[in-house]
């Protein structure tokens, strides 16, 4: 008898082995399954975060796709969309880094889409007397207080270009400088990822440059970049091609927009390439050794730039010399260094920036068959020097 007991205590003991190992590995116990009511109407959606800490993977599954839908957004949320009336229960499956594994069950309940409301608000949109757009209520209804001029203040015989500095003049009547801003019209959708899923979010490409009462041969008339009759301001966009530029005063709580000029930028690398390939063209040919080619282009740099402006206090800025240094034919040892490896680069040479040993100088160095080279096409600083010049505003 004990050992026909003892048999049928090992049959069971063999049978409950076999049914656990048939059992999901990852099944997880009642006490870890949370149970959520959602009730959303047919063709709308509802975005759910799951609290639950440091989560690995989400997997998810709808018990009536036709009803309720189900994707996972991102590492820590779900979105359920409803499809037409009805019930649907829709399971999470969590895995933690840790390998812990949760289930998280949402009842979900779709009604009707109530056509009575909709049927409104189509009649609402379709109404001859439909409220205007935000931006049509600002121009419509609210208007400036001040009056608004722009003029771009870069000298007019040169180009404008991405990637450097562009001075706009706010010509206008209004003393508070916290109630004008710009809008460089260069709001770009960019895409972005975080947590909770990707978004996207409107960036722009431009830099507002902190810097005030910069230039020696403008009158400030304080603080805020203030001059007579108004406000200089320098920008700087990223990218070429025409901008939409405009000032907006705010009026109450509301930016309104005052002013506005379409601002053109020329693409600097592609004009910078054509300027060294052109000065190339004109002082080199083909006969030429790489030494000598190297070193008509040094001397051009000397014949045909000048320091950057000085005088007695040392370096000065100008609005007047504002622009790549191609066109405004100023330069410090810094811009000629960068100008002789682009040279040298363009012929097919090794260059680098050495450091003088002095006063912050530098001077390029070219490698020509094995051998290095030094050129410092650097003006002698007394060429840019400057006592007396005129001011703009």
């Amino acid at each position: 008898m004990k050992k026909q007991k003892y048999i049928r205590i090992i049959l069971c003991l063999v049978f409950i082995f076999v049914f656990m190992m048939m059992t999901e590995i990852d099944e997880v116990s009642a006490k870890n399954v949370t149970k959520n009511r959602v009730t959303i109407t047919s063709g709308t959606k509802r975005k759910i975060r799951i609290k639950v800490p440091k989560i690995k993977t989400l997997k998810v599954k709808s018990s009536k796709k036709s009803v309720a839908a189900v994707k996972v957004v991102g590492k820590r949320a779900i979105r359920i969309t409803g499809k037409k009336t009805g019930r649907a229960v829709i399971t999470v499956k969590v895995t933690t880094k840790k390998g812990k594994v949760h289930k998280i069950q949402y009842k979900v309940t779709v009604k009707k889409k109530n056509k009575k409301k909709s049927q409104e608000n189509n009649n609402t949109n379709n109404s001859v007397d439909k409220k205007p757009a935000n931006n049509q209520i600002e121009q419509s209804i609210i208007k400036p207080k001040y009056k608004y001029e722009l003029q771009v203040m870069n000298s007019k015989d040169k180009n404008l270009y991405n990637d450097s500095d562009v001075v706009v003049y706010i010509k206008t009547n209004n003393p508070n400088s916290a109630t004008v801003k710009a809008d460089c019209g260069t709001g770009k959708l960019v895409k972005r990822e975080d947590e909770d899923g990707v978004f996207y979010t409107v960036e722009d490409e431009f830099h507002k440059i902190i810097s005030s009462n910069i230039y020696s041969d403008v009158h400030y008339m304080g603080s805020d970049n203030q001059v007579s009759g108004g406000y200089l301001y320098t920008y700087k966009w990223d990218n070429p091609g025409k901008k939409n530029f405009a000032i907006k005063e705010k009026v109450g709580e509301t930016w309104v927009t005052a002013a506005n000029i379409e601002i053109e930028l020329k693409d600097k690398k592609k004009a910078e390439d054509e300027w060294l390939q052109s000065v190339i063209d004109e002082v080199t040919d083909s006969s030429m050794t790489s030494r000598d080619k190297m070193q008509r282009l040094e001397q051009y740099i000397l014949d045909n730039f000048m320091y950057d402006r000085n005088n007695e206090q040392g370096e000065i800025y100008l609005l007047a010399d504002e622009g790549v240094y191609w066109e405004r034919r100023h330069i410090d040892c810094w811009d000629a260094t960068n100008i002789m490896c682009l040279f040298a680069d363009k012929l097919g040479l090794e260059s680098k920036w050495t450091y003088a040993g002095y006063a912050q100088h530098y001077y390029a160095t070219v490698t020509i068959d094995g051998k290095e080279y030094d050129y410092d096409a650097c003006p002698v600083s007394d060429t840019g020097w400057t006592i007396i010049w005129e001011y703009i505003l």
